[in-house]
């Protein structure tokens, strides 16, 4: 058995064997390497069972498992996605793999192309979701998923998400069964380590997780905005004084931005356009010196189910069903223009997209090329989901598929371990099952996970609107435009001009600089390319977009 390493090296394998049952795939792992706080012996066990019984295992893993006699490789991750895992095939059929991009890049022979499907999903999305990457012939496993090669040919497969046990009788039962296991969970990741702290944002699900984490996790961290409509650390340190933990309120300053504008997204594994990202970084830097794990609320979102804003339910029922064009002229209307994004989207999929960045026409002035998104994740999955409701299609497209790097960049740039106990294989498959009414009630949305947190903390102290874990990223520019924005959209620093049309990329910047704030993501998601692109893992002067 290889021992555990702190990452999960680079490592190829001949994948030319044959499985027998391919309906529900076994593996007899002969050799076997992971990363994560999931038990070796559990994962084996799990394969021999079958390949999908990996989604039961508890804690977070990247692995990497070999039937060396049938020649059969498996790479998985378990649905927190708190570990990267990535491939690419050789000219000679190997299949070569890494936790880290950079590492599984620097065995190229020469740089690698950039991909012309990820750049343009990268400016669709915002955001790159795998198995897609950045780089042209090389993948990532997607959470929750495995990846197995054999005979030269992969295939996707879906790990089991369903509970472990039957569900609760009573609504009384579900509160006490969740509350258990997200209480174990914790408990689990915490196992072990000397100095583990929580986040705590004032929202229901961190608050919670701090509730149910006492007395093993004792120091709480908030990360504070000097902008009051996203500045939640009064609730947060409510919270904090109930539960008896002591807290932290962090404050990035202006300057402490503009580093980690460079830290953050210079040296990402690939470009990402989270607003949060930069103040997540900050707190992770504190806390590497302090600490050893860190809990996080990431999932409380989807499992419970969260509905879309009123607008886009309305959009998607009323007007989608209208030629694009008469909705695009609707909005035009003087009495209309208040209403505007009701009718002003491309598609029905432009209403589940989290962040709005370049339309399809947009790519084509940006790159020289058509593109077609229809083939991505995001649009097959949308398709798969029409005839379902606005709860469940919410979820999955704005939880379980879309990426939500910014902690797990943060996580490894730092070296600081994050889990994710909503996530867990005992808890979120689990909740995710769980009667809709049990979950969300009208006006009450997380209605079980609010009942469990009133046992602990009383509601007047965190019972209030949500703002939000923002980041005024447009004020940033524009306070920045001299010294940031300006120098690497079309000055010294400048870089697009490698993938994108010079003339696209000026028109945008110069309409943004006029005073169209409606274009800031697309303007921040330009930024953060060039930056990319001239600071990243792989700067090469021959860097090329794939045909």
């Amino acid at each position: 058995m290889m021992q555990t390493p702190a990452y999960l090296p680079s490592g190829h394998f001949l994948a030319q064997g044959k499985l027998e049952a391919a309906g529900a795939p076994r593996l007899g792992a002969d050799s076997m390497a992971s990363r994560g706080s999931a038990d070796s012996e559990s994962m084996r066990a799990a394969l021999d069972q079958s390949i999908a019984s990996l989604g039961h295992v508890p804690g977070s893993f990247a692995l990497a498992a070999a039937d060396e006699r049938t020649g059969v490789l498996c790479l998985a991750r378990d649905a927190s996605g708190s570990h990267g895992l990535y491939f690419r095939h050789d000219e000679h059929g190997r299949v070569h793999y890494a936790s880290r991009l950079n590492l599984l890049l620097a065995e190229l022979p020469e740089p690698p192309r950039i991909s012309a499907d990820g750049l343009a999903e990268y400016l669709r999305f915002l955001d790159i979701t795998a198995p897609q990457t950045i780089y042209d012939g090389v993948f990532a496993v997607p959470p929750g998923q495995a990846v197995l090669f054999e005979r030269g040919r992969c295939s996707f497969i879906e790990l089991d998400m369903r509970p472990d046990t039957p569900l609760p009788g009573s609504y009384a039962e579900a509160l006490d069964c969740v509350e258990q296991r997200i209480r174990s969970s914790i408990n689990h990741a915490a196992h072990g380590v000397r100095s583990p702290a929580a986040f705590l944002s004032g929202g229901v699900d961190s608050a919670l997780l701090c509730a149910l984490g006492r007395p093993v996790v004792s120091d709480a961290i908030t990360l504070g905005f000097d902008d009051s409509r996203y500045d939640e650390s009064g609730i947060a340190s409510s919270v904090a004084t109930s539960l008896g933990m002591r807290h932290t309120v962090l404050r990035p300053s202006e300057d402490d931005y503009f580093s980690l504008f460079m830290l953050t997204h210079g040296q990402s594994e690939q470009p990402f356009c989270d607003p949060a990202a930069m103040a997540t970084r900050f707190a992770f830097d504190y806390c590497t010196q302090r600490y050893d794990l860190l809990i996080d609320g990431t999932g409380a979102e989807i499992l419970p189910g969260s509905m879309p804003a009123r607008w886009r339910r309305w959009a998607y029922d009323y007007t989608a069903w209208m030629p694009r064009r008469l909705r695009q002229g609707l909005a035009r209307l003087p009495g209309l223009r208040q209403h505007r994004r009701l009718f002003d989207y491309d598609d029905q999929e432009d209403l589940f997209i989290r962040w709005q960045g370049f339309h399809s026409a947009d790519i084509k002035r940006l790159t020289g090329h058509a593109t077609d998104l229809s083939h991505t994740r995001f649009y097959r999955t949308f398709r798969m989901l029409r005839s379902t409701d606005h709860l469940r299609r919410w979820s999955i497209l704005q939880g379980t598929l879309l990426p939500d790097d910014r902690i797990r960049q943060a996580s490894s740039a730092s070296g600081l371990p994050c889990a994710h106990p909503f996530l867990d294989a005992s808890v979120g498959p689990l909740m995710a099952a769980l009667p809709r009414e049990w979950c969300h009630a009208p006006g009450r949305p997380k209605r079980l996970l609010r009942d469990i947190l009133g046992r602990h903390v009383p509601s007047a102290l965190w019972e209030q609107p949500k703002h939000g874990f923002e980041f005024d990223f447009c004020a940033f520019m524009r306070r920045n435009r001299s010294r940031l924005t300006e120098p690497y959209l079309i000055g010294s620093h400048a870089t697009l001009d490698r993938l994108l049309s010079p003339v696209a990329t000026r028109q945008v910047f110069d309409d943004w600089c006029a005073g169209n704030d409606a274009l800031s993501f697309r303007v921040w998601a330009l930024l953060i390319l060039s930056a990319w692109l001239r600071h990243g893992p792989l700067v090469t002067d021959q860097l090329n977009r794939s045909r």
